[in-house]
């Protein structure tokens, strides 16, 4: 049953590689002046199942822990799952503030576009940092 926790998240993690893979073309496009396809509509629905994934995770062995009545582990990686939630709050908002055709091209969406890119490398790095305090966690019990 606590198994699902780690299935969650690392299923999220795969799924912010792909959005990664799919963002990284639209910098290279719109940066770097590339000719490359941006598959708007699949990075979007990446992203969100990523977060989705990530949300669930965290919320599955938060509900383990009141269900069983332990504590909730404020140290180390539980302390850091719980402060990505924040940024993955703002990145999501970011992104569905640009969720529509051509709202990048406005010039003051440029910023959004950047912070919400460099939020996501910064989450990605952040929950692969997660998956190997994780994955010490788990195998330690």
């Amino acid at each position: 049953m606590f198994s699902l926790h780690p299935i969650l998240q690392i299923s999220g993690l795969v799924l912010a590689f792909c959005a990664f893979g799919l963002g990284a073309q639209r910098f290279r496009a719109r940066h770097l002046g590339h000719r490359v396809a941006f598959q708007w509509k699949r990075h979007v629905l990446f992203g969100k199942l990523a977060l989705g994934c990530w949300l669930a995770g965290l919320f599955w062995v938060m509900g383990l822990k009141f269900y069983h009545g332990g504590p909730i582990h404020l140290v180390g990686h539980g302390f850091t799952g719980l402060a990505m939630l924040p940024a993955g709050l703002v990145l999501f908002a970011l992104g569905l503030s640009m969720n529509r055709p051509g709202a990048v091209r406005a010039g003051n969406q440029k910023s959004k576009a950047l912070t919400h890119g460099a939020l996501g490398c910064a989450l990605l790095l952040w929950g692969l940092l997660q998956c190997i305090g994780g994955a010490g966690m788990y195998f330690g019990f």
